[in-house]
């Protein structure tokens, strides 16, 4: 005797399909860090000592005082991901690009009877959430099926799929300022208001088929079994907003040295999360009487995460034709705390999420070091290095973004330079998602990028 069965969500709903990950994330330590400016990211963001232009209001708002004429700035950013993935034996990799505005912003020197006073206000982009890769592969499943007090094991034979969109940004909108106290002595400062967000999208398909059983102690007795085709798609989007201050100090030895400071207090982003997720079965012909409707939940969800101070020191040395420039930063993410209940399932409450988040965090120090050399009067040749440290704690060195750096500057016209910087960042990021205890790995991630920047002064 033949008889029809259908396999619904035995296997599917049991992936943890929405991305388990080793450890817990924050907005602050997804995605990519964007330097503000390509005069920046040519000298491999070691700019806190050197900060005499438009972008020291982001790396040392101390060094604006060195400006002496009005000012606008823009850039604009491209860049190129390229993402390695394994999952079930299966090698793969993911290309992706981006253009995007980077900056914008406006310097004003105000006049003074002696030192200077300048002012300047703008908006940078900080942090980018942009990034997709897919995986697809093969999978046989013992399944046991008990049937009339039987157990059968069947093999299933069904072909995963696994897509995953990300785009979104975190961004500062500042005003700030420097006085100069003494000769060659800055001090300077800035409020910023934090804006952006993150949507992610995310889709697992299983496709099934149609097999049959026989019952392993009566051989004439048959099942055909069917598993339908699957989709899971989630979908959230988070906005966030926060304020915090900005304080940094340079002091220049003549023309030849510089050392510089700065402290960024803590911010406490507020995010508003709205999410979805819709589960559909598509039954294959002949089995219609098992098919189910959609399956979906929604909802929204507002926290408070807040990132600690962070510390940057920075000197340089000109000599001749030749600058070189060098900066530490401290970022001490193990003090990276919710202010309300943790997003994310599993926490009890707020004081478990932070008591994750401390055993999985640690206190990073980033280096970085550039160079620059004036080739002719109106061009300028640079290079640089940096190391961002995985704010993770028993961390591998290869989980480090390590970023090897060039540019150029051209002065041309009256008044306007434009500068260019490329950068290569590679890195292997330590999470992964688990779909029925096998892994989706990504095994290395390259990303290139272009920044171009314009400035012009009257």
């Amino acid at each position: 005797m033949r008889r029809k069965y259908a396999v619904i969500l035995v296997f599917a709903l049991g992936i943890g399909y929405v991305g388990s990950q080793e450890f817990p994330v924050t907005p602050f330590t997804v995605g990519e860090t964007l330097e503000i400016g390509a005069r920046v990211l040519g000298l491999g963001g070691a700019f806190t000592s050197v900060a005499d232009d438009y972008t020291a209001l982001y790396y040392n708002p101390a060094g604006l005082g060195q400006i002496k004429a009005v000012g606008v700035f823009g850039s604009f950013s491209r860049s190129a991901f390229k993402d390695h993935l394994s999952f079930l034996g299966k090698e793969s990799s993911e290309d992706a690009s981006y253009t995007q505005l980077g900056s914008m912003g406006v310097v004003f020197p105000l006049p003074t009877y002696r030192g200077s006073l300048v002012l300047a206000a703008g908006y940078h982009r900080l942090r980018g959430f942009d990034g997709s890769f897919s995986v697809s592969s093969d999978l046989v499943v013992e399944s046991p099926l008990l049937f009339d007090t039987v157990e059968v094991v069947l093999p299933f034979e069904v072909s995963h799929a696994y897509e995953e969109f990300s785009e979104g940004y975190l961004s500062e909108t500042s005003l700030g300022g420097s006085v100069e106290v003494a000769p060659d002595v800055y001090l300077g400062g800035s409020v910023n208001f934090w804006s952006g967000f993150r949507d992610l999208t995310q889709k697992f398909s299983e496709i099934g088929g149609i097999y049959e059983a026989t019952d392993v102690l009566e051989p004439g007795d048959a099942w055909e079994i069917m598993r339908p085709d699957t989709i899971i798609s989630r979908t959230y989007r988070e906005e966030y907003s926060g304020v915090n201050f900005s304080f940094g100090a340079l002091v220049k030895a003549g023309e030849i040295f510089r050392i510089g400071g700065m402290i960024k207090t803590p911010v406490t982003l507020t995010a508003d999360r709205e999410w979805g997720v819709r589960i559909r079965e598509q039954m294959y012909p002949g089995y219609e009487e098992f098919q189910q409707p959609d399956s979906t939940d929604s909802g929204f969800i507002d926290y408070k995460v807040q990132h600690p101070w962070v510390f940057r020191l920075g000197g340089s040395v000109k000599a001749g034709l030749l600058l070189l420039s060098g900066d530490i930063e401290l970022n001490d993410y193990s003090q990276v705390q919710y202010k309300s209940d943790s997003p994310e399932e599993g926490y009890m409450n707020r004081g478990e999420a932070n008591r994750d988040l401390r055993r999985s965090y640690r206190n990073t120090m980033n280096y970085h070091i550039g160079g620059e050399c004036t080739v002719q009067a109106n061009v300028k040749l640079r290079a640089g290095y940096g190391l961002y440290r995985s704010p993770y704690k028993d961390a591998l060195s290869e989980w480090d973004r390590k970023v090897v750096s060039f540019g150029a500057g051209f002065g041309f016209g009256e008044g306007f330079v434009l500068d260019v910087g490329y950068g290569v960042v590679t890195y292997k990021a330590p999470f992964f998602e688990v779909i029925q205890d096998e892994i989706i790995q990504h095994t290395k991630i390259e990303m290139n990028k272009i920044l171009v920047s314009l400035t012009y002064q009257w």
